[in-house]
């Protein structure tokens, strides 16, 4: 399933798990399906396509808050 922006509507689709897996890093896992955001084929590139997939493990499902400004 495709990640994409919509107008706010207080649905489960739109609410997401925030979830520590070390490092500083986490897991955003949606509260609707549980499956968790996925960089498709662990792009690196702008542009590349954002999506839910069934849990694997791989780094391109840990992302990292930094603050900036």
């Amino acid at each position: 399933t495709n990640v994409w922006q919509y107008a706010p509507n207080n649905t489960d689709a739109q609410k997401w798990y925030i979830i520590p897996c070390g490092n500083g890093y986490y897991m955003v896992v949606s509260k609707c399906n549980m499956l968790n955001l996925d960089v498709s084929c662990s792009g690196t590139a702008n542009g590349t396509n954002i999506h839910c997939w069934t849990y694997n493990g791989c780094d391109n499902q840990r992302f990292r808050v930094d603050k900036v400004g």
